[in-house]
C-alpha cells in the first residue's frame, strides 16, 4: 500500500476520495502546510491542493521547498490554473497538473501507475547492480580522512585525491541512511534495521522507500564522479556502505 499525502489549507478531506485511493492501495492524508518537515518524510509522493484564492508564489515557494527536501512525486492540484502557470510548475519539476477537468478516478489510476513503474524501476535496477564489483576498501582509521558526514550542512564529503575533494548535498533522509550505514562499515544492515531507524515505526516488510533513497544517493554519487556501488547491495537482506 502506497501513502501519498494531500497538503491543503483544507481540514477534511472528503471520504469518497479517501475510499477512492484506497481501491486503487494508495493511502491518502491531509498535511497542513506548517507541518511539512513532520510528516512529509513517510510518504512516496505527494500532491500540492492549490485553490482558488491560493498566492501562486507562496505556492511555488512550498513546491521548492518540497522538491529541495525530498526525492519523491509532487503533483499539482489546481481548482484554476491559466497555462503560464502550468508551464511554470512544469518547469519547477512537477510530475503532473491536474484540475477540474479531471475526473478523481482518473488522477488515482495515474499517481498509481506512476508509484508503480518507479517502485518496478528501482527493483529492476537494484537487481542488476547486485552483483557488481566493489572498491576502496579502507581500514577504518583511515576512513574518516576520505568520508565525512557534514550534520550541519547535510551532507557527504569524499576525498578523491590529493588535496582534491567534493562535497554532495543530501536530503535528511539521505544524510541519515548514510549515517546508519557508516556506524559498521562494509557490514549489513537489513531492511528491517535501516527503515526502523529512519522512519520510527514497524516495518512493513515493504524496502521500496529505502530503495528509492539509495536510488537516488547513488544518482548524486555518479554526478559526482564517485562509485555509486559504495552503497553495496546484499541481496534479499539490505545494504552495507563497501568502504
Amino acid at each position: 500500500m502506497y501513502k501519498v499525502g494531500i497538503l491543503s489549507s483544507s481540514n477534511k478531506l472528503e471520504e469518497e476520495i479517501v475510499t477512492l485511493f484506497k481501491q486503487v492501495k494508495v493511502n491518502v492524508n491531509l498535511i497542513q502546510t506548517e507541518k511539512i518537515d513532520e510528516h512529509l518524510h513517510s510518504y512516496d509522493g505527494i500532491i500540492i491542493h492549490e485553490e482558488k484564492d491560493s498566492n501562486f508564489s507562496r505556492m511555488c515557494e512550498l513546491f521548492l521547498v518540497i522538491k529541495g527536501k525530498f526525492s519523491f512525486y509532487v503533483w499539482i492540484f489546481s481548482e484554476q490554473v491559466s497555462s503560464i502557470n502550468r508551464q511554470i510548475y512544469l518547469q519547477l519539476g512537477a510530475d503532473s497538473i491536474f484540475g477540474d477537468t479531471h475526473f478523481p478516478e482518473e488522477i488515482a489510476l495515474h499517481i498509481k501507475n506512476a508509484l508503480d513503474r518507479q517502485k518496478n524501476f528501482y527493483q529492476k535496477s537494484l537487481e542488476a547492480q547486485t552483483n557488481k564489483p566493489h572498491y576502496l576498501h579502507a581500514k577504518k582509521k583511515e576512513l574518516d580522512s576520505c568520508f565525512k558526514l557534514n550534520a550541519k550542512n547535510l551532507s557527504l564529503e569524499i576525498v578523491k585525491g590529493k588535496n582534491q575533494g567534493v562535497e554532495i548535498s543530501l536530503t535528511r533522509l539521505e544524510y541519515q541512511l548514510l549515517n546508519v550505514l557508516y556506524s559498521r562499515p562494509r557490514e549489513a544492515f537489513t531492511y528491517k534495521e535501516i527503515y526502523e531507524c529512519l522512519w520510527e515505526e514497524n516495518y512493513q516488510e515493504n524496502p521500496y522507500r529505502i530503495s528509492n533513497l539509495v536510488f537516488h544517493i547513488r544518482g548524486k554519487l555518479m554526478k559526482a564522479t564517485i562509485n555509486p556501488m559504495i552503497i553495496s547491495t546484499v541481496r534479499s537482506k539490505g545494504y552495507m556502505l563497501d568502504i
